[in-house]
C-alpha cells in the first residue's frame, strides 16, 4: 500500500544537449549546447520528488534545476540576443534550467501489484543563459512559461519491500506567445527499510523541451540520465 506522504530527494546526473536561437544580430544566431557554449557535459542536478495522498487521489509536486557552465574558443562569429561575439575569441557560457511540475493523479486499474493511472496537472520551466567574451561585453536570454500537461503512470510491487514506478507527462500549448512542447519521464526502483519508512531509489529520467518566442528566443534541450535518492515514507 502507498504511504500517505511521500518526501524523496535526489541526484540527478542528467547530460544536457540541445541549441537555440536569439536575438537580431547579422551574424550566426544559432548555437548548440554542446559544440557551441561548451554545455554538453553531466552535470549533478538536484531533484525533489513528493506526494500526498488521500483516498485513492494523490497530489504530486515535482522540481529539478541544472546549472550548467562552459569555456570555448568560439571558432564562427556568434550572435546573441544583439550582440556579436568573434570568431577565435574565449566565450564563457552559464545556463540555468528549472523545471517544477504540480499533478493530480489517480488510478484506472488498482490491483494488488500493478496500478495504472492518469495524471493530469500544471507545469512549468524557466531557461536562463547568459555568454560573456573579455573586450566584447556579456548578453543574457530567457524564456519562461506555465502549462497543461496529461499524462499516466505506472507502479509494480512484485515482491515486498520492492517497488517499479514509472510516469510520464506531455504537451504541446501556447501561451502568452511561447510555443512549447514538453516532455517529462523517468522510472525507478524503489528498495524500502526501517519498518517501510525509508527508501533507496535508483533510476532513469528524461526531460524534453522545444519553447519558442517567435521572432525573439527558441530553445530545444534535452537532458537525460540516471539518478539516485533517498525517500521517506509517512
Amino acid at each position: 500500500m502507498e504511504p500517505n506522504i511521500y518526501l524523496q530527494s535526489s541526484v540527478w546526473f542528467a547530460n544536457l544537449g540541445g541549441n537555440g536561437t536569439t536575438g537580431t544580430a547579422k551574424s550566426s544566431r544559432t548555437f548548440d549546447v554542446g559544440d557551441t557554449l561548451d554545455l554538453g557535459g553531466k552535470e549533478k542536478v538536484p531533484s525533489f520528488d513528493a506526494f500526498f495522498r488521500w483516498g485513492k487521489s494523490r497530489v504530486i509536486f515535482s522540481w529539478n534545476k541544472g546549472s550548467y557552465s562552459g569555456d570555448n574558443h568560439l571558432h564562427d562569429d556568434l550572435g546573441f540576443n544583439g550582440l556579436t561575439f568573434p570568431a577565435g575569441g574565449k566565450l564563457r557560457s552559464d545556463l540555468d534550467y528549472d523545471r517544477r511540475r504540480l499533478l493530480y493523479g489517480r488510478p484506472l486499474l488498482d490491483g494488488k501489484r500493478l496500478a495504472l493511472g492518469f495524471l493530469i496537472g500544471l507545469e512549468s520551466y524557466r531557461v536562463d543563459a547568459n555568454l560573456r567574451m573579455k573586450g566584447t561585453g556579456s548578453g543574457s536570454s530567457g524564456l519562461d512559461s506555465r502549462v497543461p500537461v496529461l499524462g499516466a503512470s505506472l507502479t509494480l510491487s512484485l515482491v515486498p519491500g520492492l517497488r517499479i514506478y514509472g510516469e510520464a507527462t506531455s504537451t504541446s500549448w501556447e501561451r502568452s506567445g511561447i510555443k512549447s512542447k514538453l516532455i517529462s519521464a523517468y522510472g525507478d526502483i524503489e528498495y524500502s527499510f526501517i519498518s517501510d519508512i525509508l527508501a533507496v531509489t535508483l533510476g532513469y529520467r528524461y526531460s524534453y523541451l522545444d519553447a519558442d518566442q517567435p521572432g525573439e528566443h527558441s530553445f530545444v534541450l534535452r537532458q537525460e540520465g540516471a539518478f539516485a535518492g533517498l525517500a521517506l515514507k509517512l
